[in-house]
């Protein structure tokens, strides 16, 4: 996924970036072969997935809702209770290449929280702010529809990236000192970025009253590294640690077309091979960075390696009551994609919930998370056109002030 920032939105009538993924009703799935042919991509994507992650198992357990008061203790989803998904993505901007991957993330968290999950699902792809704002400006002052929906989840899928707040923006005196860096994370849309403390911001109970109580889950697949002038996009990636690791020589990490592992015990991905390359999820690509021949992107970055003296001050989305907010890379980082198979922590989500589909058990969301970000930060390594961006790691970070904890009940066992 190229790195890119500033774009305009690229009409297309007969493309889905013109808005929402159509849900067949009923009588649209009577005949068979539309409904076989549904069947047979869901599973083939699960088989694709299955063979990306390879030998890697994702231990599940049921989570027992109790009776009585220990219902209380959860906010249940269900068929009774649904829940409501809103899927934003970004593949095309004015500056630098596509976004490659989006597809991918958008119909994968589609199957999962639509056809297995039931949740209700809106999708939008390559709006500009403003189309942005209008979306979730129309959604958030739908009562009916926040009313009968027990949470909402949102996806977004694009570039970002940590900018400098500058001095006359900031209201706090003490943030205004020179020593200070006040840092605020943004998302690129098609034509500029808009903050992602916005989006979060409009589902508090102040601006949504209808959600009130009710919990609200954001799983953002966005950079998160710094940009200025200083070029150096290794301040900016997790190069992880060593591991002593059992190796095969017939599994050696070689260039192919097929994503290898390091031995049968000790399963990891090797994002990014041919086709498939990883590429950070940043944002304000200039030119001069685009290495001509290769897949990857470099992304200009800021050294954080600060003077003594110096302090940075984070500006991280806000946690607005009753929500869980999960970014893709911890705070200065980037986060990885993959030109095919999507970003990596959207392909965490449905491996890990998936199988909780798949063993029929249901999903309690914390516990879930925790188990997201162990396959993607002891699986999942870069493969990349530039050797000294191979073998990468990334680690997403999660932050919730819920009541309660989230179960999801697979349409499966409902």
């Amino acid at each position: 996924m190229s790195s890119r920032l500033d774009a305009n939105l690229v009409p297309d009538s007969n493309s889905e970036s013109s808005g929402e993924r159509h849900v067949p009703n009923e009588s649209e799935l009577i005949t068979s072969q539309r409904l076989e042919t549904y069947i047979s991509l869901a599973e083939t994507e699960r088989q694709r997935v299955q063979s990306i992650f390879g030998s890697v198992n994702v231990d599940t357990e049921d989570c027992s809702l109790g009776r009585g008061d220990d219902v209380a203790e959860f906010v249940v989803v269900d068929g009774k209770r649904p829940g409501l998904a809103l899927l934003l993505g970004f593949e095309h901007f004015s500056i630098g290449e596509r976004r490659p991957g989006v597809d991918k993330d958008l119909s994968n968290m589609y199957e999962l929280f639509h056809t297995h999950l039931g949740f209700e699902v809106q999708e939008k792809k390559d709006l500009t702010v403003a189309e942005c704002v209008d979306w979730l400006k129309t959604v958030t002052s739908d009562t009916a529809l926040l009313q009968k929906v027990s949470c909402v989840v949102m996806v977004i899928s694009s570039h970002g990236s940590e900018d400098e707040v500058a001095k006359g923006e900031i209201s706090r005196p003490e943030l205004r000192r020179q020593e200070v860096k006040y840092y605020q994370h943004r998302i690129a849309t098609t034509d500029g970025s808009i903050r992602s403390s916005e989006i979060i911001s409009m589902f508090d109970e102040m601006n949504c009253r209808a959600l009130k109580g009710k919990p609200k889950i954001f799983f953002i697949q966005a950079c998160r590294s710094r940009t200025s002038d200083s070029q150096n996009i290794l301040d900016c990636v997790d190069t992880g640690v060593q591991i002593s690791v059992q190796s095969d020589p017939s599994s050696e990490p070689h260039p192919s077309t097929q994503h290898s592992r390091s031995s049968y015990n000790n399963p990891i991905m090797q994002c990014g091979l041919d086709e498939t390359d990883s590429v950070p999820d940043a944002k304000a690509v200039r030119p001069e960075n685009i290495r001509s021949g290769h897949k990857i992107f470099v992304e200009s970055s800021e050294r954080l390696r600060a003077s003594v003296e110096e302090e940075i001050v984070l500006a991280p989305p806000p946690c607005i009551h009753n929500s869980v907010i999960v970014m893709a890379s911890p705070p200065g980082k980037v986060a990885w994609s993959e030109v095919r198979d999507g970003g990596w922590l959207i392909m965490g989500l449905y491996k890990v919930l998936m199988q909780y589909v798949d063993n029929r058990h249901k999903i309690r969301l914390t516990r879930a998370i925790t188990r997201i970000n162990h396959l993607i930060a002891l699986t999942m390594h870069t493969i990349t056109s530039d050797p000294s961006l191979n073998f990468m790691k990334c680690m997403p970070v999660m932050s919730h002030t819920l009541e309660r904890d989230i179960v999801l009940v697979p349409k499966n066992i409902q």
